[in-house]
């Protein structure tokens, strides 16, 4: 994932480009102007990398896997139990090969993430081994990933770097 991400530019030259309004002229009366430069508390947009904000995380339930539950990737619900999206036994014969997922993992099914069929896992489970398990570090909260990543924009972003048979 080489997706990068910035915030939002509201410097002098941004402020200035046409069909954009000056947040200058905005501001309520009283409150500090976010435009000027206030020290260590200053607050100044980064593009940071998708890829320094999480990793991707490939630990294999190996033959515990029993304790463990089955998750599955819904476009809609998110990671949720399999017990919810599908009745009956498991696809796989044994499930030694599946990856774990703790709670606030991102899980993404790369064969439907153009779609959005990704989700931040509430529970500890094991998920298929196509889906990617990808743990946020510390400098990014996971529900803005799963946010940002879910949006039309980033959706699209994802489809037009797609790799796979017949790309």
């Amino acid at each position: 994932l080489d997706l990068a991400f910035q915030g939002i530019d509201v410097g002098p030259d941004h402020a200035a480009t046409p069909g954009r309004r000056d947040p200058r002229r905005h501001r309520c009366p009283g409150r500090p102007d976010p435009t000027m430069d206030e020290g260590p508390r200053a607050v100044r947009p980064q593009e940071v990398a998708l890829r320094w904000l999480l990793h991707e995380v490939d630990t294999r339930a190996g033959d515990d896997v029993e304790e463990e539950e089955l998750l599955s990737v819904s476009q809609y619900r998110g990671v949720v139990p399999r017990s919810v999206l599908a009745d009956g036994r498991p696809r796989a014969d044994s499930l030694s090969n599946y990856k774990r997922c703790i709670s606030g993992d991102i899980v993404l099914n790369r064969m439907s993430a153009y779609q959005g069929a990704l989700g931040l896992s509430a529970q500890s489970g094991v998920v298929s081994p196509d889906y990617s398990v990808l743990r946020p570090t510390a400098r990014v909260e996971s529900r803005f990933l799963v946010h940002l990543m879910k949006s039309a924009w980033f959706v699209g972003e994802m489809t037009l770097r797609l790799r796979g048979i017949g790309a």
